[in-house]
C-alpha cells in the first residue's frame, strides 16, 4: 500500500504503518469490514489529495440525491456533519437553514467566510447528513452515536459511503478504499445493521452511477489482465499512449452508447429559488424533480428515525464492531 500511494498519488504515507502488515476483516455479525491496526488519515493526507481536481467536487450524484429528498421532506432545520468547505451547503443554505459540523481549520475558515453557521451543543435537527465520512473515522459508534443524538424525533438521516458491493470494487484495485484514506468497508448489509441496532427505519437503499474515471480504472484494468498487459506499466507510458491511440481510432467502431447521468442541481435549486425563497414546512407543493438512477458506484442509505409518530430508542446501543 505505501509503494501504491506513492506512485499513484505521490504521497508518503510510511509513517502511518508502524507494523509490517495489515489485515482486512469481516465482522461475521454485521458484515462491516475494517483494517487492523487501525490507521486514520490525518489533514497532511487530505490536503495532498486535494490537488486532485477529482478529489473534492462541486456537483455529484449524491448531492442531487440528497437535494431531492431535502425537497421532499421539507426540514425546518438540516445539519451537514463533516462538510468539508461547505460545497454542499452552499447551493442549499438559501432554501433551507443549515448549520455545519466540521473540525478542519482549514475547512472552518472557509465555512466562516461563507457565513454558514456552526453546530452547536444541544441543537437537533430534521434531517442530518453526512457525505462519504463514516469510512474515514475510526470511532465508527462515536460517529453514529452523534448522528442519531443530532436527529430530532421523526427526523431523517442520509449516509453515504463507497459502495462495497460494487463490481468496480471488486474488480479495481482502489487504493483509496485502504488505510489511511479508509479505515472502513461498507457493504450493504452493514448499513441495515446500522439501522437495527439504533432502531432506526430504512426508507430507502440508493445506488450512486459510476463516474467516468471509475469507468477508465475498470478498462485498465481489465487491459493488464490481457497478453503483453504488463507493457501498461512500464516503458514509461509509451505502450499506454499507443494503445489509447488505436482505441481513438477503433472505437467509433465498437462502441455502445450509454447515456451520461446529467447534472441538474443547480437548475433545481432556481427553479426552487424562483418559487420560494425559503421553504415553507407546510408547502406541499415544493418538489424537486430529480430522477433516481441506479447503478454500481457509491451506496447511500437513507435511515428515518421515527416515522408515524414512533420515537427513535436505541441512542445508547453498542455497536459490535
Amino acid at each position: 500500500m505505501i509503494e501504491k500511494y506513492r506512485r499513484f498519488f505521490q504521497i508518503d504515507v510510511k509513517h502511518y504503518f508502524p507494523e509490517p502488515s495489515v489485515a482486512l476483516v469481516q465482522c461475521a455479525d454485521c458484515r462491516l469490514k475494517y483494517f487492523h491496526p487501525r490507521s486514520e488519515g490525518k489533514s497532511d493526507l487530505y490536503e495532498q489529495l486535494e490537488r486532485f481536481e477529482w478529489y473534492y467536487q462541486d456537483e455529484k450524484p449524491e448531492f442531487e440525491y440528497a437535494l431531492e429528498k431535502l425537497m421532499e421532506k421539507k426540514p425546518s432545520s438540516v445539519l451537514e456533519i463533516g462538510c468539508g468547505d461547505g460545497r454542499f451547503l452552499k447551493k442549499i443554505c438559501r432554501l433551507f437553514p443549515v448549520r455545519a459540523r466540521e473540525y478542519n481549520e482549514k475547512a472552518l475558515k472557509k465555512l466562516a467566510q461563507m457565513g454558514i453557521p456552526l453546530d452547536e451543543e444541544g441543537m437537533k435537527y430534521d434531517f442530518v447528513m453526512a457525505f462519504q465520512v463514516l469510512e474515514h473515522v475510526e470511532d465508527v459508534k462515536g460517529f453514529l452515536d452523534l448522528c442519531v443524538e443530532k436527529l430530532n424525533d421523526g427526523g431523517y438521516l442520509l449516509i453515504t459511503v463507497p459502495n462495497n458491493d460494487s463490481k468496480y470494487i471488486n474488480e479495481v484495485d482502489v487504493i483509496l478504499d485502504h488505510p489511511p484514506h479508509h479505515a472502513t468497508q461498507w457493504p450493504k448489509a452493514a448499513l441495515y445493521e446500522v439501522a437495527r441496532i439504533y432502531s432506526l427505519d430504512v426508507e430507502e437503499y440508493y445506488v450512486d452511477p459510476l463516474r467516468f474515471e471509475h469507468y477508465r480504472a475498470i478498462i485498465d484494468s481489465r487491459r493488464r489482465t490481457l497478453p503483453l498487459g504488463d507493457l501498461f506499466e512500464q516503458s514509461g507510458g509509451v505502450f499506454r499512449h499507443l494503445v489509447s491511440a488505436i482505441d481513438r481510432v477503433l472505437a467509433p467502431f465498437f462502441t455502445t452508447s450509454y447515456p451520461i447521468p446529467d447534472t441538474r442541481m443547480d437548475a433545481c435549486i432556481k427553479k426552487a429559488e424562483g418559487e420560494q425563497s425559503h421553504i415553507d414546512a407546510s408547502d406541499e407543493n415544493a418538489q424537486c424533480g430529480l430522477r433516481q438512477r441506479v447503478s454500481s458506484g457509491l451506496g447511500q442509505c437513507g435511515f428515518d428515525a421515527g416515522r408515524s409518530g414512533r420515537h427513535a430508542p436505541g441512542r445508547d446501543g453498542t455497536v459490535a464492531f
